[in-house]
């Protein structure tokens, strides 16, 4: 039933997306604010200016030129993949790995639709792959993020976001693209070890008070679960609550101040860890085409997990145990940095980013302090040419284990050429490595595939 429905869907989307808006599409993010006064304070119009890092959302001088229509896509494509792996070693210890041809489709429906008070934002993809010799490897992987923006009135904007996915190879899932921005998110995602059946669900809301044209309020409330099909492996659920406030120092700087709780709890009664933190933000803009945004504080984390514990030698006689269980606390400080710098081009967009903050790791690294840096380029061209590459680096430290530190290298690209009307030639290649310290887990992964895709529109779609 549900492989009936996707495919309906997306026809019944594919002619909504066609028909004209019921009211303008969405406009390119000016250039900057104008410069407030006693006069624009009184009349409260909408925020604009630079992006703030803790609200979420892209630079502004990228926006312009990553927004679509409303449009769905289907692509068939031969692939190759070498980093098939399970939670299995071989008799020397080491984790195993194994190659193979296949094939795969894609489908799915993304960009952006308005109304008068009204934007969403959506993009959901499904994978559907079969490997020609690794039977056990097919399937399908599925992933959605629907963003939901209302102007309740001249002073209050509410935001709600859906995020779920299914997937066995996080690797191989589709890089998002759009005006979305979400760290939490990547980092339930991103540095998964094995390929195994993982489903993540997270929901937040958030409000904004603009309180004069200066002057603004934030506040945001999130909830997600993660969990995994292997027994090995850990999952978690989780709560966020944030609150902010914004001031514009001039027509294209903000600065502001944030507060967030975050509570981790894990399953099979692991323990839980709960945080919280304070951070400043700033953002500016440098003329048409520069934007940098930055976040910088700190988290008080206090994590409690169930250990093994030695018993006395006397006890240990009389009862014959020899380990036993007790509750661990520990109590550690943990940076919260953020920052990114974009350039806008008329027709694609460069940005690097550093993040430096608390995940609960990716079920066998449970709290964690989390980097993450990376680059990206996108170009979208008059018609013909959409391409886009990346390069990425993350590392893990677990703040309630002793346990080496993972790391994990990444790059790739992929390029979509229009053949005609509404058919593009498509190819990806993409390539990581990860290890972790202290252990034989090292594996490396190389992904590629080539194939056709099929997506309404007037300039090819970034499926990857």
């Amino acid at each position: 039933m549900r492989l009936l429905l996707v495919p309906t869907c997306l026809f019944l989307a594919a002619g909504w997306a066609q028909e004209p808006p019921t009211s303008a599409p969405p406009q390119p993010a000016p250039i900057g604010p104008t410069e407030p006064s006693d006069a624009s304070e009184q009349q409260a119009p909408e925020y604009a200016g630079p992006a703030i890092l803790s609200r979420g959302g892209m630079a502004t001088v990228a926006r312009a030129s990553e927004v679509v229509q409303l449009r769905p896509y289907v692509t068939v494509a031969g692939a190759y993949d070498n980093g098939l792996g399970v939670l299995s070693v071989d008799p020397q210890g080491r984790a195993t790995t194994v190659a193979s041809f296949g094939e795969e489709a894609r489908f799915g429906l993304t960009g952006t639709h308005s109304w008068k008070r009204t934007e969403i934002e959506l993009d959901y993809r499904g994978v559907f792959r079969h490997y020609s010799h690794r039977a056990y490897f097919d399937g399908m992987d599925n992933n959605l993020i629907l963003t939901i923006r209302h102007e309740v009135s001249r002073h209050v904007t509410i935001e709600f976001e859906e995020n779920a996915s299914r997937y066995s190879n996080a690797f191989s899932m589709p890089y998002s693209m759009g005006s979305y921005y979400n760290p939490m998110l990547y980092g339930l995602t991103g540095n998964e070890l094995f390929n195994s059946p993982t489903s993540v669900l997270m929901s937040t809301f958030r409000a904004i008070y603009q309180r004069t044209s200066r002057l603004s309020f934030g506040g945001g409330a999130s909830g997600f679960l993660v969990r995994r099909r292997s027994e090995a492996l850990t999952g978690v659920t989780g709560a966020q609550l944030t609150g902010n406030m914004a001031y514009r120092l001039s027509r294209y700087q903000t600065i502001g101040l944030e507060y967030s709780y975050n509570r981790f709890d894990f399953t099979r009664q692991v323990g839980y860890s709960e945080f919280h933190g304070v951070a400043v933000d700033y953002s500016v803009r440098v003329g048409q085409h520069w934007e940098f945004g930055m976040r910088a504080g700190g988290f008080r984390v206090r994590s409690q997990q169930v250990v093994q514990a030695a018993i006395d030698p006397a006890v240990a006689a009389i009862f014959g145990l020899t380990s036993g269980t007790e509750i661990a606390n520990r109590t550690t400080f943990a940076p919260n940095f953020e920052g990114r710098l974009t350039r806008g081009f008329r027709r694609g967009s460069w940005s690097a980013s550093y993040v430096r903050t608390v995940m609960p790791g990716n079920g066998v690294y449970l709290t964690s302090g989390a980097d993450r840096a990376q680059t990206t380029y996108s170009y979208t061209g008059l018609s013909k040419v959409t391409l886009q590459c990346r390069i990425g680096y993350d590392r893990l430290s677990s703040l309630s284990q002793t346990i080496g530190r993972y790391r994990s290298y990444s790059g790739g690209g992929g390029a979509t050429v229009r053949l005609a009307h509404a058919l593009s030639l498509i190819g990806q290649v993409d390539r990581r490595h990860y290890d972790a310290n202290g252990s034989a887990l090292q594996r490396s992964s190389f992904q590629a595939n080539l194939g056709l895709s099929w997506s309404p529109g007037e300039r090819p779609l970034a499926i990857w």
